[in-house]
């Protein structure tokens, strides 16, 4: 399928059908129709939202154009791996800065409603720097990019949780960095819960 459409003017006809394209995917491809993965930057398809909502998103801000491989909305990626393009793409992904993880999830405060503690809980973690005076990432912007890089190179949860192991060790004392796969994945339900409102029909597959 041809993503060229993607760096086009989002005010173009062939933006506009690409979206429409993606919108159409996606849906087919989901399980619940009514609630998908939002591939906006800011989202880093974690954070959940409905087909109408999500197609405003990308026709007013944009999509990650490093995302050329749906493989969130059930495209098969290569077995082959990415191309080296896409992982030069992905690393200039500014999804480590403090403010747009606060954006993400207050993009998804109106869902959370019924759940205002767990809001609360995750603004924080949006907001608390992964360890004492850190700049670039917050302990929910590390966990992000992450499990975005686990999801896009198809990494085992036993690997992904050596490789939490291991940089819990690497960074400074009293990091804030889930050191676990089982904490991990207690995170990443918080943030699907917050993009869809309903705990029940948010979770990602396994």
């Amino acid at each position: 399928m041809n993503r060229s459409w993607m760096s086009k003017d989002r005010r173009s006809k062939e933006y506009e059908d690409g979206v429409e394209n993606f919108i159409s995917f996606a849906i087919k491809n989901s399980a619940n129709q009514n609630s998908i993965k939002c591939p906006y930057l800011q989202c880093g398809n974690l954070i959940f939202n409905t087909p109408q909502k999500i197609k405003e998103r990308l026709f007013f801000y944009g999509i990650d154009q490093s995302y050329h491989t749906w493989f969130w909305h059930g495209e098969v990626a290569l077995s082959s791996g990415p191309p080296t393009t896409r992982v030069e793409c992905f690393d200039r992904i500014h999804i480590g800065n403090v403010d747009h993880t606060v954006e993400m999830v207050e993009v998804a405060q109106e869902n959370c409603k019924a759940n205002p503690k767990l809001f609360e809980m995750l603004l924080e973690d949006a907001e608390k720097p992964l360890y004492p005076d850190c700049k670039n990432f917050t302990k929910l912007s590390a966990l992000v990019k992450l499990y975005n890089l686990k999801g896009r190179y198809g990494w085992s949860d036993k690997n992904f949780s050596e490789l939490l192991s291991l940089l819990g060790d690497m960074l400074l004392i009293n990091n804030e960095l889930s050191l676990s796969m089982y904490e991990a994945k207690k995170k990443k339900k918080k943030i699907e819960c917050i993009g869809n409102g309903i705990c029940k029909n948010t979770c990602m597959s396994q």
